[in-house]
């Protein structure tokens, strides 16, 4: 099923059986690394997916939307106005729009050839969206829970796909309830071995599509760690078997205010970080490979470096006005990177460079809607208009209003409009008001629960969200 392969934990290096349920090692917490014991590097090019390379676990039941065998794009325009030899890894062409479906793919592939029934995990964004995609791909029942203050298309992506969404108060709590899990469940995270073996593709990919030569730099975005983890595992294991001469320099990227990574790469201890960025995605407290990813940059000679929101809103608008793509804000962050470090003289304007794309925009619709209210405000105030309701209520305008806040259920609405607005309405007026503006497009709902009771959360649509924006414009 596995063949020969072991796994080994990074940190102790004690040794497990493949079979093993846990994602972390049982002995001293340390994440586990697949192992290889033949390692020979071979591509079934009849195969037009990351499955075509044979370092990957063999599982009798293969999960696949297609996964992987992603564009490296020369970005012809974009070189010319920053300067530079840049090429893109356009991971935006996956199934669920984003690089993750590389490692979810192996992930459930493991899990229904378990004969798993149910998966749980946490999730900040794409995560979620790709692990509740391939588990209903698989029929396997998937749990997930998620912050209150996720990017909607990406909560959106988990409901359509048939994912059970827990609402909880943020990512801390999300991965505290996932975890409390692993006695009973298949857990899975950022930091399973099985996900980090997909995403490892990426690396081989880049190798191949350059004749098995590698750029000077790869630009990533960090979060938890596991993408730089994984493509430096992929570049090792294609060193070990001779099909390249050496490795890049990695250059990983952080938000400003978020950077735990690269703060302790600068040998500091992470502090005032903040918990709230244009970049979901990568905005992670306490990365789980955090002392892996400072590990790979080190040993790669590579750079650790922050970026501010308004350098990635930039690098996002640059990157769709020349080549007509549309990065999340957590991919942009390695445009916004290269300009800095071209600008330094760390990167030459003769190395060649490889940055991640690593999802698309079009799961941040929110992130984007404020980008246009900001830099396109006649276009925007169209767009508001075109949507606007003709007649809608201070009371129904004061609940949008509470809701752009936060996802909230009746009573706490009901609540909140005594307290802030002075408006003492019954429950069952709150809840009539509320299927109006459903029937409006507005808003929408989920089932949450909580204890042995189901709760309705109410949140905002994108149509919501323009409107409350049109009202502060």
């Amino acid at each position: 099923m596995y063949n020969q392969i072991i796994l080994q934990c990074t940190k102790c290096k004690t040794e497990f059986s493949p079979k093993i349920r846990t994602p972390i090692c049982p002995v001293c917490g340390g994440i586990l690394n697949v192992i290889y014991s033949k390692e020979q590097f071979l591509v079934n090019e009849d195969i037009k997916s990351m499955w075509r390379y044979s370092l990957l676990p063999k599982f009798p039941i293969l999960v696949t939307l297609n996964e992987g065998f992603t564009p490296l794009i020369f970005a012809d325009k974009l070189s010319k106005e920053i300067g530079a030899k840049i090429m893109l890894k356009d991971e935006t062409r996956n199934p669920t729009f984003s690089f993750i479906d590389r490692g979810a793919s192996v992930e459930i592939s493991r899990a229904k050839s378990l004969n798993v029934t149910k998966i749980v995990c946490a999730a900040q964004g794409d995560f979620g969206a790709a692990i509740s995609a391939y588990s209903s791909r698989a029929s396997i029942e998937c749990e997930i829970y998620v912050p209150r203050d996720i990017d909607l298309g990406k909560v959106y992506q988990m409901i359509l796909y048939g994912a059970n969404v827990k609402i909880v108060n943020d990512y801390v709590d999300a991965l505290a309830h996932a975890n409390s899990r692993i006695i009973h469940d298949y857990v899975t995270s950022p930091a399973s071995p099985w996900y980090l073996e997909g995403i490892k593709t990426i690396a081989f990919e880049i190798s191949e599509k350059l004749h098995w030569k590698i750029p000077d730099f790869i630009i990533v975005p960090m979060g938890h760690g596991s993408l730089i983890y994984s493509l430096w595992k992929g570049f090792m294991e294609l060193l070990n078997c001779d099909k390249i001469d050496t490795l890049p320099k990695f250059v990983g990227v952080q938000i400003k205010g978020m950077d735990p990574i690269v703060q302790v790469f600068r040998n500091k201890k992470p502090s005032n970080l903040r918990l709230k960025s244009i970049a979901r995605d990568i905005e992670i407290k306490k990365p789980l490979l955090l002392e892996l990813a400072v590990d790979v940059l080190k040993k790669t000679n590579g750079i650790a470096i922050s970026v501010d929101e308004n350098e990635t809103i930039n690098a996002l608008c640059l990157i769709a006005k020349t080549e007509g793509l549309l990065p999340e804000p957590a991919s942009a962050v390695t445009i916004a990177a290269l300009k800095k470090l071209l600008e330094e003289n760390i990167i030459e304007r003769n190395d060649l460079v490889v940055a991640l794309i690593t999802g698309s925009a079009i799961k941040t619709p929110t992130v984007i809607e404020n980008i246009i209210s900001t830099s396109f405000k006649n276009i925007a105030r169209v767009i508001v208009e075109k949507y606007k309701p003709t007649r809608l209520g201070d009371t129904k305008i004061m609940i949008l209003k509470l809701l752009s806040q936060q996802p909230m259920y009746g009573y706490v609405i009901k609540q909140k409009l005594l307290k802030m607005f002075g408006i003492n309405l019954t429950l069952p007026t709150i809840y009539q008001h509320l299927k109006e503006l459903e029937e409006l497009g507005l808003i929408a709902s989920i089932k949450r629960k909580i204890g042995k009771r189901i709760r309705r959360y109410y949140m905002l649509t994108n149509k919501g969200l323009t409107f409350i924006g049109g009202l502060s414009a």
